[in-house]
């Protein structure tokens, strides 16, 4: 019984599913995709030209920042956060969890004014055992067994995927998936007209758990981004952000760019130098069938 359900999440029914009930879990993995990691993804350019300007690096950093986390990969999270009292309801449904909220529903899918919400959000709040309404961000909790808000829930599809999930969510829970099982979060988008980013970040709190010290602040953070530039081809840029600065390891297709890349480390370390984040690091290789040359 469990070899055939393993079978099946794995290769999916041959000719039938066996005979075996699954669990909502169950049906939401054997949906999954595993060919390849997913990315949360952007169609709209996050600039509407390139950066031409100063002013305009820091505003596409803001602007990544925002694309990645109002992805919805990190919706239950911010949820914890609301109830901390450390964001507003009004963050939550911008989300694609939040767009599906009865709240939007109720104005059109529109957010309401910051008064407006707050009261709709207050009125839909469960009461604690003591019949004292619970508020996020008050110093207590509610009790264990209390429903999340039903303002801040999404609406249930009539078509609905595994696990009760709307039709139009289980591609962000199957990213959630894979962002737990690999320790990354991957991006994809614009980042201005025609101009497509990949970007990865790992874990830095994995590295400290498999070391041992849970409790210990991350040493690093490790990121990487792949796009393809008008005049330098495929770049890859790795970076390992520590408290003293950035390390680089700039990867290029050929020669030329990688020469080209190296001639402006001085003008690179200049323009980290001015945003306060000292290169302490760079390389910059080539990759060949697979293997990297300096």
């Amino acid at each position: 019984q469990a070899g055939r359900l393993i079978s099946y999440l794995l290769a999916g029914p041959p000719g039938q599913a066996p005979e075996v009930t699954l669990s909502s879990t169950a049906q939401l993995l054997s949906a999954r995709n595993d060919s390849a990691p997913q990315a949360a993804s952007s169609s709209a350019p996050l600039l509407a030209t390139p950066p031409g300007a100063p002013q305009d690096v820091p505003r596409l950093a803001g602007q990544l920042a925002q694309a990645l986390g109002e992805s919805g990969l990190f919706y239950e999270a911010h949820q914890a956060r609301w109830l901390a009292g450390q964001t507003q309801a009004s963050q939550l449904l911008q989300e694609p969890q939040g767009r599906l909220s009865p709240l939007l529903q109720l104005f059109g899918g529109k957010l309401p004014d910051a008064a407006t919400l707050n009261q709709l959000v207050q009125d839909t709040i469960p009461k604690t055992s003591s019949s004292t309404p619970w508020m996020p961000g008050d110093g207590s909790m509610p009790a264990e067994d209390t429903p999340p808000p039903p303002a801040l829930r999404f609406v249930s599809a009539n078509e609905s995927g595994p696990a009760g999930i709307p039709e139009r969510l289980v591609p962000l829970v199957h990213q959630q998936l894979d962002s737990l099982a690999t320790h990354q979060v991957s991006w994809q988008g614009q980042i201005w007209p025609g101009q497509m980013m990949e970007w990865e970040i790992e874990d830095p709190e994995t590295q400290e758990r498999e070391a041992g010290n849970p409790d210990e602040p991350a040493a690093h953070w490790n990121s990487t981004l792949r796009l393809t530039l008008p005049g330098l081809g495929q770049i890859e840029a790795r970076l390992q952000l520590t408290p003293q600065g950035v390390a680089l390891r700039l990867v290029s297709e050929d020669e030329n760019t990688r020469q080209q890349l190296q001639r402006n480390a001085a003008s690179l370390e200049e323009a980290l130098a001015a945003a306060n984040v000292p290169l302490t690091g760079l390389v910059a290789e080539v990759r060949r069938r697979g293997l990297l040359r300096l």
